[in-house]
């Protein structure tokens, strides 16, 4: 039988990835956007992901 528990250095890990994820999407949508305050919107959340990866 194998485990299923993650170590605290592979959630670690995902929750890196999730962050990184989440930022590289509100980036591009921030770049699609032609509406400024829907691009002020998408470059928030790019920078609390940003900011939660500091973390």
């Amino acid at each position: 039988m194998s485990s299923n528990i993650l170590s605290p250095q592979e959630i670690l890990k995902i929750a890196i990835e999730v962050e990184e994820n989440g930022k590289k999407l509100y980036e591009t949508l921030e770049g699609k956007a032609k509406d400024e305050e829907v691009k002020k919107v998408w470059k928030f959340l790019k920078e609390q992901e940003e900011e939660h990866r500091k973390v």
